[in-house]
């Protein structure tokens, strides 16, 4: 038996069959380079998921990076801006310096030490006022006021309303408050008083009926001190209204 061999045909098939073997070498290599860029992206994503922190939709982002649930910065966490916290970004917190007060409701500043470490205290001076009543000192007196003007003869009556009030003079450093407790009344107090006088004009005259306000004045010693030291005294002088006197004019 005759066996016809057809080399032209096998060589070509010889041919196929080792570019076929290079092309899934060569897609084997690109499926490989695909799983390991997958592997990458995939261990990023999760190295970014567990550094960052995202507030839920009831949380409002009030700094200029994304807090972790205790409010601390920490080194990886992502900013708003996408930038991650490195070492260098982070920065010292100062507590805010609240003053100490001690039994008495004085402030008081902390000293450093010069033998340790250890802070100690000292009192800060207190400006503060003591007042002193020296009692009535004479009476004061406004400026005349016209109320009413008349020709005679006839009877010149005023009768009206007037505004009074309590007031002082010279230096009040002292609290109003402490004053009033020193005098016994309120030096600014103000109110209403009617003013009332009569008089008879003789024929062809011309009067005017004139009324000014009365006071009696007081003097208040005000002693400053800062702590327990005397700085000086300064006084001021409480004028309570008393009354109205009056006076007619001829003009």
């Amino acid at each position: 038996m005759k066996v016809f061999i057809d080399v032209p045909h096998i060589y070509i098939y010889s041919s196929i069959i080792k570019i076929r073997r290079k092309i899934d070498e060569k897609n084997s290599c690109v499926s490989l380079l695909a799983v390991v860029l997958s592997l990458s992206i995939f261990s990023n994503t999760a190295l970014a998921s567990e550094n960052t922190y995202v507030p839920s939709s009831t949380e409002a982002v009030t700094s200029s990076y994304y807090e972790s649930p205790e409010n601390l910065l920490e080194v990886g966490v992502m900013q708003e801006n996408g930038d991650v916290i490195t070492e260098e970004d982070l920065q010292d917190v100062e507590a805010s310096n609240v003053p100490a007060v001690d039994d008495n409701g004085n402030i008081v500043e902390e000293v450093a030490s010069e033998e340790d470490s250890e802070p100690s205290f000292s009192v800060m001076n207190v400006l503060w006022y003591q007042t002193l009543n020296l009692d009535k000192v004479g009476t004061s007196y406004g400026s005349w006021t016209t109320g009413v003007s008349g020709q005679g003869a006839a009877t010149l009556s005023l009768s009206k309303y007037i505004s009074v009030l309590n007031t002082y003079s010279g230096t009040l450093s002292a609290s109003k408050k402490d004053v009033n407790a020193a005098v016994g009344f309120n030096i600014s107090k103000s109110w209403d008083t009617r003013a009332t006088y009569t008089v008879k004009i003789p024929k062809g005259k011309k009067i005017k009926i004139q009324y000014r306000k009365v006071y009696t004045k007081y003097k208040v010693l005000q002693k400053a001190y800062s702590g327990a030291t005397h700085l000086g005294d300064k006084y001021v002088y409480p004028k309570k209204f008393s009354h109205l006197e009056y006076r007619s004019v001829t003009y």
